[in-house]
Formats: C-alpha cells, sequence, structure tokens
C-alpha cells in the first residue's frame, strides 16, 4: 500500500482509498485519476476486504472507491461495515457492467454513487468524487445541527423538569402552611369557645352569688 502523503482535508489535495482485489483494475484506475487536471489527490490500495474494512476504521481518507467484487465479499459488505464503524465520509461503488438492482442496493446501504469501470473516465469519476464530498459534509452539518438541537432540547427538558419539581415544592409547603394555619385557627376557636365557656360559667355564679346575697 502506498502511504498516505497528508492527512488533512484541503480543496488542493484529497486522499483516496482504492478496495479492489484486482491489480489491473487498480492500475486502470489510478491511471483515470491522475488524468484529473485541477485537483490533485493522493491514492492508497488494497486488494481485501479485511485490510480495507481495518484501514477505513482509522479515517485516514477522505474518499473510498471500492470494487463491487472482492473475493468472498461484496462492495455491499464494505457498507454495511463502514455503516457498523461509524464512517462519515463518502464511499462509491465501482462495478464491471452496470446492473440496476446493485444500483437500488448500493443506494440503499449508504453508496455515494455507484459507477461502471467500463464507462468511467476522469470526468465522470471527478465530478462523482467531488460531489459525493460536497454531500458528505452537508450531511455532516446537518447531523451536528441535529446534535446540537437535540442538546438544546435536552437542557430545555432538564430546565422545565426542575422548574416543575420547584413549583411541586412549593405547592407542598403552601399546603403544610396551610394546614398549619388551619390547625392553628381550630386551636384558637377551641380556646375562645372555652374563654366564652368560663366567661358564662363565671356570669352565672356571679349572678347566682349575688341572688342569695339579697
Amino acid at each position: 500500500m502506498t502511504q498516505k502523503t497528508n492527512q488533512i482535508v484541503n480543496i488542493d489535495l484529497l486522499s483516496i482509498l482504492l478496495i479492489d482485489d484486482d491489480e489491473e483494475d487498480y492500475l486502470i484506475t489510478r491511471d483515470i485519476i491522475e488524468d484529473i487536471n485541477h485537483q490533485r489527490f493522493t491514492v492508497d490500495w488494497v486488494d481485501n476486504y479485511e485490510d480495507g474494512v481495518k484501514i477505513m476504521s482509522q479515517r485516514m481518507h477522505d474518499i473510498y472507491l471500492v470494487d463491487y467484487r472482492l473475493g468472498a465479499h461484496t462492495g455491499l459488505d464494505i457498507l454495511h461495515a463502514a455503516h457498523e464503524i461509524g464512517l462519515q465520509r463518502p464511499v462509491i461503488l465501482l462495478i464491471g457492467q452496470g446492473d440496476f438492482e446493485i444500483d437500488q442496493l448500493a443506494a440503499i446501504n449508504g453508496a455515494a454513487d455507484y459507477l461502471v469501470m467500463n464507462e468511467l473516465t476522469s470526468v465522470r469519476l471527478e465530478r462523482a468524487m467531488r460531489y459525493s464530498i460536497q454531500h458528505s459534509k452537508i450531511l455532516l452539518k446537518i447531523r451536528q445541527l441535529n446534535i446540537d438541537l437535540e442538546e438544546r432540547v435536552a437542557a430545555r427538558t432538564d430546565a422545565l423538569a426542575m422548574a416543575v419539581k420547584d413549583l411541586e415544592r412549593q405547592i407542598k409547603e403552601n399546603k403544610a402552611k396551610e394546614q398549619k394555619l388551619k390547625k392553628s385557627e381550630e386551636e384558637l376557636r377551641k380556646a375562645l369557645a372555652k374563654e366564652q365557656e368560663l366567661n358564662e360559667s363565671k356570669a352565672r355564679f356571679v349572678s347566682m352569688a349575688s341572688h342569695e346575697f339579697r
């Protein structure tokens, strides 16, 4: 495998990983890439599924070109592996001849594009890679916006939950105060009733004493 000369993504240099078990196809694809004049690339190559997935997990490349036929595996297996490791960079499938069913499966399984090797030109490949990278950047921004929104919603939800708890606490405190006031009121009423009863008893006693005295 050739060594990557620069791991920084920019408009001047894009790094490509080509996963293809056929060296002749690799050479053909590399030559097509080299025919692209207004964009510089570095191209690394692996010839099997296992090494391809291992290198993809390192996230060293900006874009991945994957042959559909990889021995016992297919490009769809690569797409599944990319999904499992959370790879968010574009994967383009390359196939020898056009196949509508594979084209559909590629799109469903997350391929950024689907190119037929027999029809491949530097113009088509450059356009596919450029559009795929731009689309990937847009998706990444959307995901980040969704994450930010979810975090804001979660923070707002936590704040509302705290406000509800505080309100419930205040209601409980008010109920406790209300019950205490009711108890105090009842005690005062009982004390007043006893005072009135005592006053009435005193009045009766004074009346009886005055009557006897007379």
